[in-house]
């Protein structure tokens, strides 16, 4: 009932297919178990569930009927986002096929091999929606592998207890009203149901949904198995081994909360400053969260973004070079701790040009065309750049170009025809 009002709410259809997967799975296993323990009822429960799912799907269609109707036609399945996406996934995954790019690589990743055919005005991706291609590009055929051994080994051994149910359980008690049962036959139809929902979506990457998928897997880990056929095999010494890692694990996680939770803390305060005009305030805020943790890539960036806020017109000669050497090493940083964003290297660019380091902007802004090839940010930002020195044929061209990018700046923000607009009025006036 829970997973039926969560599919009416949010129209998805591949939630539905899940759902459908799911319900079939939990159908036939239910079916089994009967036919292996309480066979005389076996035709009773059929023409049950077949009048159920008749009545509840029935039900189901018709009250979301009109609502798949409008989401087919405004996001028609020939025309799903997805299949780009998963082209983009596929590039990255043939740069580092067996180990992978690293953990949530995809975000760079979706950005430098985004698909050329996808409409321009589509954003970032982030994610690949499917859980077994975001595995492979950022972890490859070894991620994968794991992934897989991991979900048949807990699929395996659930189905050993409805196995060993039937065979022992119930012969020895002629009963079928089990919790442990019943929690068996929902864990697996629940497991198969996020695994095909798993081929459309990300939920795998959304941690309340990631943690309800652990505690199923830790259904299926210990379903009650009490066989003496199959006997457990014990490790010595591994219990108290696990009880120390537990513990360990647990004191990592109260330092990192101290350590990293601070840190970020200090930047969503600075963030809520920043939108208040504090900005003396925020610049302060984002300083310690640097401080705090100065492996953070994003914190120096949002760091070197608040300095470059802070320059105003008129400043001293000697604080403007301070503020300006400081944004420098600050954005710096954060390209050194992440090279792969093209936006920390395009603020990069602008610091450099601010101190009339015009190479190692240009070298910055061509980085920046590398890791977002089609994007009109980086081709942009070449044009700013040559307008800046004064190479007015050189940002025409850069202009134009950036008006040919397969990737557009988001409505609302400064796009190429503006700068160009700025560029031609401001040879207009040299004129």
């Amino acid at each position: 009932l829970a997973t039926l009002a969560g599919v009416a709410l949010t129209l998805s259809r591949a939630a539905m297919l899940g759902l459908a997967v799911g319900g079939v799975v939990f159908a036939l296993l239910t079916l089994w178990t009967l036919w292996s323990t309480q066979r005389p009822l076996f035709k009773w429960l059929v023409i049950a569930l077949v009048l159920v799912s008749f009545a509840a799907g029935g039900a189901f269609f018709k009250v979301n009927e009109d609502s798949m109707l409008t989401r087919q036609l405004v996001t028609p399945l020939g025309d799903d986002m997805r299949v780009h996406i998963w082209r983009a996934a596929l590039a990255q995954h043939a740069e580092s096929p067996w180990i992978g790019a690293g953990s949530r690589m995809f975000y760079a990743g979706g950005i430098t091999h985004r698909d050329p055919e996808a409409s321009a005005q589509t954003g970032d991706s982030l994610f690949a929606h499917n859980e077994y291609l975001q595995t492979l590009a950022d972890y490859g055929w070894a991620g994968l592998a794991l992934l897989l051994l991991v979900v048949m080994a807990h699929l395996m051994n659930g189905i050993r207890f409805l196995r060993w149910f039937a065979a022992e359980k119930f012969p020895s008690t002629g009963k079928l009203g089990s919790n442990t049962l019943a929690l068996t036959l929902g864990g697996i139809a629940a497991l198969v149901a996020t695994l095909v929902h798993a081929v459309f979506e990300f939920h795998g990457h959304v941690p309340v949904i990631a943690l309800l998928g652990t505690m199923v897997l830790g259904l299926l880990a210990n379903p009650g198995n009490e066989s003496e056929v199959f006997k457990s095999r014990r490790i010595w010494g591994l219990r108290f081994l696990m009880k120390i890692v537990m513990l360990a694990a647990s004191a990592a996680m109260i330092g990192g909360a101290a350590v990293f939770g601070v840190a970020d803390a200090h930047s969503a305060i600075a963030q809520v400053q920043n939108k208040r005009g504090e900005t003396v305030l925020a610049l302060r805020n984002f300083a310690r969260a640097a401080e705090t943790d100065p492996r953070n890539a994003v914190l120096a960036y949002q760091h070197g973004l608040a300095l470059m806020d802070s320059y105003k017109p008129g400043m001293p000669d000697e604080e403007r070079r301070r503020l300006i050497d400081k944004m420098v090493r600050e954005l710096t940083r954060a390209n050194m701790l992440n090279p792969y964003s093209h936006l920390y290297q395009l603020a990069l660019a602008d610091a450099l040009d601010a101190a009339g380091k015009h190479d190692e902007a240009l070298a910055a802004i061509q980085r920046a065309l590398v890791l977002a090839p089609l994007y009109e940010e980086p081709r942009m930002a070449l044009g700013i750049h040559y307008h800046r020195i004064g190479k007015y044929e050189e940002a025409e061209f850069a202009y134009l170009w950036a008006s040919q990018a397969k990737a557009m700046n988001p409505a609302g923000t400064t796009n190429w025809l503006d700068s160009y607009r700025q560029l031609l009025y401001h040879t207009a006036v040299l004129a």
